[in-house]
């Protein structure tokens, strides 16, 4: 690509496939070249594996945040996450504000400063240390908080997904390490880096001001990421007509980025994607009480991680497995993920750090209470089976370059990372997905 042509991707969290009917893609003419479904990889922290490398979570070996860890570093934080939780507990609903600011700043700081640590996400060192401790510091970097792990559990689990793709020992190839060595210009404005809002007019100014730095030419790559679909979904559900109002004026700051990159480059890709869809909760099944009542005792026989759509369970005997396999096959809103589904999904895993057994519930199910939610149920959740509608994200394709694109309904997570190599002139990786482009 010539230093007149920029192509960026906009993630847009949470947008399901079903509001394309709230964005007018009419408006860019014969530059709108695709409309699609496009589906996530299974688990909650697959994506930017691939996005950024075309991978699966079997070859990335990144799936869900939390992973089996015995004797955690993250037992050093047990006390202060007891403390939290019961504050959390008591804590009257007037005043729930309070717990984003224990989770985003007490918490944060703490493992910054307490747990050894793989915690120095979201920069790249530089050779200023008055920059390096403002990055180390900075709380919107790194993971917010231990969510609602039960405090005495910290010691077995740890984050296994530590590094931004830009970070220089990040999954190998990706597109970053790419477009370094090609010596392409690339600005990433994605979590945790930045995530942006559009909940009112000067965050979404916020947006167009470092849209407006992309200006003169000088930029090959740019990706940016906009939260406020998946924020209102989980709160309201995917139905709510906020909702409705929120992907209308999304779909307002897309054209507005458009039309800015557009006055300064000669050629210009954007591709707009959701990383996964919403799915309207119907139905809680309280995982945790049940395995309370079994014989089986966690942690002499089990540990269990309750995420908000699957339960990963980890067995210390054979007769624990047996019984919690017996339990999880009574329950009609799920079912026990098998081989056949281990090699669908592609999450054939070298080990057991995510798990010896995966329990997923039925689309519109919600583990409740969950390692994510223990005080306040939410009204939507993603993390189904890929195959469902309602998990799909969006994607649009708009470029004024002479591209043609496939004509298929449905795309994976992975096939944008081929894509953008196709586009930028880089070479493809084997096996990194298949291309959207048309041959």
């Amino acid at each position: 690509m010539s230093k007149s042509e920029i192509l960026v991707t906009v993630l847009l969290d949470g947008c399901k496939f079903e509001y394309s009917k709230y964005f007018r893609f009419n408006k860019y003419g014969r530059s709108l070249r695709l409309i699609s479904k496009i589906a996530e990889p299974i688990g909650f922290e697959g994506i930017p594996p691939a996005l950024w490398s075309g991978a699966y979570p079997e070859d990335s070996d990144i799936f869900t945040i939390f992973g089996f860890k015995i004797n955690s570093p993250l037992r050093n934080l047990s006390f202060l996450h007891r403390i939290s939780q019961s504050f959390k507990k008591r804590t009257p609903r007037r005043l729930r504000f309070l717990h984003k600011i224990i989770d985003q700043v007490v918490i944060k700081l703490c493992l910054k400063l307490l747990v050894p640590t793989q915690m120095c996400r979201g920069y790249e060192r530089s050779n200023n240390i008055l920059i390096d401790i403002t990055n180390f510091l900075n709380p919107k970097r790194g993971y917010a908080s231990l969510f609602d792990i039960p405090h005495y559990f910290l010691k077995y689990f740890w984050f296994y997904e530590d590094k931004i793709p830009i970070s220089r020992d990040y999954l190998r190839p990706n597109l970053f390490e790419m477009l370094r060595k090609e010596k392409k210009n690339y600005v990433y404005m994605q979590n945790p880096v930045f995530n942006f809002s559009t909940r009112n007019r000067a965050r979404i100014k916020q947006i167009y001001r470092k849209v407006e730095g992309l200006k003169g030419g000088r930029c090959d790559f740019a990706c940016l990421s906009i939260a406020t679909l998946d924020e209102l979904g989980h709160i309201f559900g995917p139905d709510n007509r906020i909702l409705e109002d929120t992907a209308k004026r999304i779909d307002e700051v897309l054209f507005n980025i458009w039309g800015i990159l557009i006055k300064s480059y000669e050629k210009v890709t954007m591709i707009a994607h959701g990383d996964h869809g919403m799915v309207k909760v119907n139905k809680h099944v309280n995982l945790w009480a049940k395995l309370n009542q079994l014989q089986a005792k966690m942690e002499k026989d089990f540990i269990v991680f309750l995420n908000s759509s699957m339960a990963q369970f980890w067995f210390f005997n054979e007769s624990s497995k047996v019984e919690i396999s017996e339990l999880l096959g009574s329950l009609e809103c799920g079912r026990i993920l098998t081989e056949r589904d281990y090699e669908k999904y592609k999450m054939r895993f070298k080990d057991n750090k995510y798990g010896d057994l995966f329990w997923l519930a039925d689309p519109g199910t919600l583990i409740y209470p969950n390692f994510f939610g223990w005080y306040i149920p939410v009204r939507g959740m993603h993390g189904y089976v890929p195959e469902c509608e309602d998990n799909m994200g969006l994607l649009a394709v708009i470029t004024n370059r002479d591209i043609k694109f496939k004509n298929n309904q449905n795309f994976n997570m992975v096939d944008i990372f081929p894509t953008i190599c196709e586009i930028m002139n880089l070479p493809v990786p084997l096996g990194a997905g298949e291309s959207m482009i048309a041959r």
